[in-house]
């Protein structure tokens, strides 16, 4: 049985992970106005990038995402965050440090 204590701490942890997303969203549309701003479909773009961002199925499609145009990827992410990330995620955070830095 899931005790009161462990309903909050999960309740506590998802509006953690959100905010997080929150948070690399408003990165990724600052970091997509910075790369492709100069680009007359910006819009275009930006709206595109966006959706798929926002329909991702996890915080780990997200990061994907946001990777994928080269922006920086918080390594390693905070280690409650990085407890909802897949292994696949974490491995890219691990081995693309250099990636901080662009």
């Amino acid at each position: 049985m899931i005790s009161d204590e462990q309903m909050a701490e999960a309740a506590s942890l998802d509006e953690r992970v959100a905010e997080y997303i929150r948070a690399l969203r408003t990165r990724f549309e600052a970091h997509l106005e910075q790369r492709f701003g100069a680009n007359p479909s910006f819009d275009r773009v930006l709206e595109s990038y966006l959706e798929s961002f926002d329909d991702a199925a996890d915080l780990d499609g997200r990061v994907s995402i946001t990777a994928s145009t080269g922006m920086p990827v918080e390594c390693p992410p905070p280690e409650d965050i990085a407890d909802r990330m897949k292994m696949s995620t974490l491995i890219y955070c691990t081995m693309a440090p250099n990636l901080k830095d662009r």
